[in-house]
């Protein structure tokens, strides 16, 4: 391109009609030399492959055995999808490309942007609600002094890659090349509301994204149909692909999944701080928040609560608890993590039946302070009458081998609450953990937790 901006009749003439079967190859080149960077990224591959094989033809080189190979995006970088704008018209392009962006902290958006991304960077950042980061080209299109300013794609696409890749950003995080989306968002009357819409050309924009070395893609529920009718052969079949549901909701709980996907897993060997680790497991899938939690969340939320375990005489020399396992079990591993008991006694309904062999192996796992190893009993509940009956049973041969219980009555398990008050043995102290949940994601939020001793009223 040196240093110039392509204007959309230069495009027109150098792609409005096919290379011939045979020659062309001088066309070719000519075609990807104009472009420049935006060849590689762009032109359909056996255009490349033509311009190649008749350079080293011209300058008596054998061609080159290594097919064409798409550029991808890289670390920290975000490939939006795009279809051309009227492929019809101009046959050596794509039907549609990854164009690699990346936000940036502070700044302003780039002046080099192909027309409309950077206006849909901005409806991105309200619908958000932030005032940074910044849109720009990749870093390596910059060195090459790309300038996409004066082409027109269709952008309302990209409205999910780019939403997902500045919440990422403003928080911290570092982007994913490997995982990518094509969702658009269409806004609703009420204010901060919307859904997400279907796409256009999404069986070439899985081809595209599949070329660049993508191996997770996410599209609208509505495109599904459009998906499952792809041949067998399509190179889109080799993603994995996730549909994103038309529910009308804010737009960070819309791509909750996806910016999940999208951030490498902040960790605490790699230096990430508490909020952003506690950002990120809001936003994860609830099958994999547990692990996550106990391995890099935990230990810093038991170190917030310890003052008021310590300060607390009721909450001395507790050696035992009993919880009813519901479907988060992050409770479970601070209990366990905040007062390090010898024994623990899991009661659980039928739902989390499957589940169950894995908490009580976690648990296990987990280490005591004095070496030894911890004692996990499980009881699954009965669902009739009899449930009273249960507890109290299963309560008072756990608590006879222990000091001092703690009793959970953490709200949400509300149906089995009053059972386990009427269950508490002499030796038994009802608590609760008082947890605020995420206002988007409607996931508890690790560092508001607190927890609260329950004085029940002296029997008369």
């Amino acid at each position: 391109m040196n240093s110039r901006r392509l204007d959309l009749a230069r495009l027109q003439e150098l792609c409005g009609s096919d290379l011939p079967q045979r020659g062309g190859g001088d066309h070719a080149v000519t075609v990807v030399h104009e472009l420049g960077p935006l060849a590689n990224v762009w032109l359909r591959p056996e255009v490349i492959d033509r311009a190649r094989a008749w350079r080293d033809a011209v300058n008596e080189i054998p061609a080159s055995e290594n097919r064409w190979v798409a550029p991808s995006p890289e670390r920290g970088q975000i490939g939006i999808l795009l279809a051309t704008h009227n492929p019809e018209t101009l046959p050596l392009l794509r039907p549609a490309f990854v164009l690699p962006v990346e936000w940036r902290r502070g700044e302003k958006n780039s002046q080099r942007l192909p027309i409309g991304l950077a206006d849909e960077a901005r409806r991105v950042l309200e619908d958000l609600e932030l005032v940074e980061p910044s849109l720009h080209l990749a870093s390596w299109l910059e060195e090459m002094d790309a300038d996409f300013s004066a082409l027109e794609f269709t952008t309302d696409s990209a409205w999910a890659a780019l939403a997902a890749g500045a919440i990422v950003t403003h928080e911290g995080g570092v982007t994913l090349p490997d995982v990518m989306v094509s969702a658009a968002w269409t806004r609703e009357r009420q204010k901060g509301q919307g859904r997400i819409r279907s796409v256009q050309s999404i069986d070439h924009k899985l081809a595209a994204a599949a070329a660049c070395g993508a191996k997770w893609i996410f599209v609208p529920q509505e495109n599904r149909h459009e998906v499952e009718a792809l041949a067998a052969d399509h190179p889109g079949r080799e993603l994995q692909i996730d549909y994103l549901p038309n529910l009308s909701t804010v737009p960070r709980a819309a791509i909750a999944t996806v910016v999940s996907a999208l951030q490498a897993k902040p960790t605490r060997d790699a230096g990430a701080d508490f909020a952003q680790r506690s950002n990120y497991y809001v936003r994860m899938p609830r099958p994999k928040q547990d692990t996550y939690y106990r391995d890099e969340l935990l230990a810093e939320v038991v170190a917030m609560l310890e003052p008021s375990v310590r300060d607390d005489q009721h909450l001395l020399d507790i050696d035992g608890i009993v919880i009813i396992v519901s479907e988060s079990k992050s409770i479970v591993h601070l209990m366990v993590g905040l007062f390090d008991p010898a024994r623990v006694l899991l009661l659980y309904d039928g739902k989390m039946a499957e589940t169950i062999s894995d908490l009580v192996d976690s648990l296990a796992g987990m280490p005591r302070a004095d070496g030894q190893t911890r004692q996990v009993t499980h009881v699954q509940l009965p669902e009739d009458n009899a449930l009273l009956e249960g507890l109290i049973q299963q309560v008072s041969l756990f608590s006879q081998n222990c000091r001092r219980v703690a009793v959970d009555l953490t709200s949400g398990y509300r149906h089995y609450m009053f059972s386990l008050v009427a269950a508490l043995p002499g030796n038994g102290v009802p608590m609760y953990f008082d947890t605020k949940l995420d206002e988007v994601y409607r996931t508890v939020r690790p560092e508001t937790t607190d927890l609260h001793v329950v004085q029940l009223p002296s029997p008369r």
